[in-house]
């Protein structure tokens, strides 16, 4: 999503969702089977979140992550595991079905 004279910008002078895109853009281009992502829809906006959706969709590697955005959970988790009481709980499914089962 980086296009015309914004090939040339400097990482340093980058937004947060520019440096977002960037890191993603990186970690496409290697060849590792985990991703570990914090919140990975922050500092985003919904263009590169929908691309962000679609390409961990293709991803074949694991991907492990923590976020707050419900709507994303349910379109990437598979898993989720809720920790409480020193203990996890392992729900097959997304955030829907483990708010159904829960």
């Amino acid at each position: 999503m980086f296009n015309g004279e914004n090939v040339f910008k400097k990482v340093g002078t980058l937004s947060g969702g520019e440096k977002v895109r960037l890191k993603l853009f990186e970690l496409m281009q290697k060849n590792v089977n985990l991703l570990i992502m914090d919140e990975p829809t922050n500092h985003i906006d919904i263009t590169t979140q929908e691309v962000l959706e679609e390409a961990l969709k293709d991803y074949l590697g694991t991907i492990l992550f923590i976020s707050h955005d419900r709507y994303f959970i349910n379109k990437i988790a598979q898993k989720i595991f809720y920790i409480e009481d020193q203990s996890i709980i392992e729900y097959l499914g997304n955030y829907d079905v483990y708010r159904q089962k829960k």
